[in-house]
């Protein structure tokens, strides 16, 4: 699928959103900090992993393993799905300072698994068999890192929905958490490619004996006030609470402000903030693009494992672009260093026509900043006009003025970085008794 520019810079915007999103709920994160809504969401950190200003915790951090298999274009087979399985534990076997107990268990029985079986096997086997033995697999942890996925396969709903499907399974059994995946993917991938946000777009995808029911639940979220999805541990209420917070603020006049009115309610329902906002992030950054999400926030982001913005703005729109051929059709990577994939990356210059025909005629600065402020940049095609923001950062500062201030290490084998040494014990778990072992009433 050749996208055009409007189409790209929303793609650009889907990890960054939902990174932006984590790192605001985090420090609210089942009210480990008063959420003052007159003020509004801070990027203070803290929360259950005492993290970092602006450090994003484990929704993006999942996403980013998803991602670094995603963006070498790969179709998502067995081979892709060791290679996230390989991507987990490896996050697993870092220690992260905030899991959620499901995922824990899973991912602490695989890597205890008998050796010579595939990572994937293992992993999958251990999913299923904590859902035969509980019947409580449903929890959010597979929604919060799906939204990735809807970038996989632009142009096949079906490839998308089975890959959302598949890469959810892993570690969350349950029909009910593969389903959410599936409504939000391709809910994503509606908003890049025609810049809508529709949640029922995907509920054909879903088996014809559960339609009924997400769309009653979808209904829901669009009737209700968003503080009615506080149990938010559950895929389906986390589903309903990250598309109440977006449909309730949405503006009959649709632009960038809504995502910033839709994070502030998202994490103004408590409980699972930064879950809820990272999804909610994840749709936003799909509808507004990287141009619409505001600098504020998109200059602080950072996390696991070393990476900042144009890390994520990369690795998405890799993954658009189904990996490395079609990456120079992104101006904003013009002579930047390092990053995931950045090594893969032809030199695409100001004015040369990328591999589609269009001109990379700017990656342009809007009119003069405001005091304070700053010029709004986006990819702008010929003919096209930019959103003409002020609160958006310039391309270097986005992509590339610090890139020799990280220590990015890749998290997939496919991009050619080597296994991670062996691992060792359990990390401690900090959502025990409230994520991921919640069922639906």
């Amino acid at each position: 699928m050749q996208l055009s520019p409007a189409q790209t810079d929303r793609a650009a915007g889907v990890l960054l959103g939902q990174a932006v999103g984590d790192a605001l709920g985090v420090p609210y994160e089942f009210g480990t900090a008063r959420f003052d809504a007159s003020t509004g969401p801070q990027m203070s950190g803290g929360g259950l992993g005492n993290y970092a200003p602006g450090e994003w915790s484990d929704d993006t951090q999942m996403a980013v393993c998803v991602a670094e298999v995603l963006a070498t274009g790969a179709a998502v087979d067995d081979a892709a799905l060791e290679a996230v399985a390989d991507g987990f534990l490896r996050w697993h076997a870092d220690g992260p300072a905030d899991i959620g107990a499901q995922t824990s268990s899973v991912l602490g029985r695989t890597r205890r698994r008998t050796h010579g079986i595939p990572t994937r096997t293992a992993m999958v086997e251990a999913s299923r068999g904590l859902h035969e033995r509980t019947g409580r697999t449903a929890g959010n942890g597979a929604l919060m890192r799906t939204a990735v996925v809807g970038l996989h396969r632009l142009d096949d709903r079906d490839a998308t929905a089975g890959a959302a499907r598949a890469i959810a399974e892993l570690t969350h059994w349950d029909p009910l958490a593969g389903d959410s995946c599936v409504l939000w993917s391709e809910a994503v991938r509606v908003a890049v490619t025609e810049g809508v946000l529709d949640l029922r777009s995907g509920l054909d995808l879903l088996p014809a004996a559960r339609r009924d029911d997400w769309l009653r639940r979808i209904e829901e979220a669009e009737t209700r006030e968003p503080t009615s999805f506080r149990d938010n541990g559950f895929t389906v209420t986390a589903l309903q609470a990250a598309w109440s917070s977006t449909h309730h603020t949405q503006p009959s006049e649709p632009g960038p402000d809504h995502v910033a009115a839709a994070l502030h309610a998202a994490i103004a329902i408590g409980h699972d903030t930064d879950t809820v906002a990272a999804i909610a992030g994840g749709l936003l950054g799909a509808r507004y693009g990287v141009s619409g999400l505001p600098a504020r926030w998109t200059r602080r982001v950072h996390g696991w494992p070393g990476l900042r913005s144009h890390d994520l703005v990369r690795l998405a729109v890799l993954t658009a672009r189904r990996g490395v051929g079609d990456a120079a059709a992104y101006a904003p990577w013009s002579g930047t260093r390092g990053g995931a994939g950045s090594e893969l990356l032809p030199e695409a210059g100001r004015g040369e026509a990328g591999p589609q025909g269009e001109v990379l005629d700017e990656v342009a600065g809007v009119g003069e900043a405001e005091p304070g402020g700053d010029a709004g940049c986006r990819v702008v095609g010929v003919g096209e006009e930019p959103l003409g923001l002020e609160d958006h950062p310039s391309v270097d500062e986005l992509l590339g003025a610090d890139a020799d201030r990280r220590d990015h290490r890749s998290r997939q084998g496919a991009l050619g970085v080597p296994e991670a040494p062996g691992v060792v014990g359990d990390v401690p778990v900090l959502r025990e008794a409230l994520l991921d072992r919640v069922a639906e009433p």
